[in-house]
């Protein structure tokens, strides 16, 4: 188990699943299990902190703005011809 993951596990016991810090810890750990080539993983992560997100701090707080322009940057990088018009 990584370190980030511990961060993830421990402040999600202490804060509680839906804290703002524990959910802010698990979209960290998205981007590091993406940069790691896990994609699959860091897409369930990234999925997991932003539902989290919306349900806890509402659609327009910034953390939450903040995951979903991330996560609309990082799928276009994985996808880069996925808005392209034939």
């Amino acid at each position: 188990m990584s370190l980030q993951q511990k961060v993830v596990d421990a402040r999600s016991r202490i804060l509680g699943s839906y804290h703002a810090d524990a959910l802010w810890s698990m979209n960290s750990l998205a981007l590091v299990l993406k940069d790691l080539s896990r994609k699959d993983e860091a897409r369930l992560r990234r999925v997991r902190a932003l539902q989290g997100q919306i349900l806890c701090l509402g659609k327009n707080h910034v953390h939450t703005k903040w995951t979903q322009e991330a996560r609309q940057r990082l799928e276009e990088m994985e996808n880069p011809h996925a808005n392209d018009q034939h």
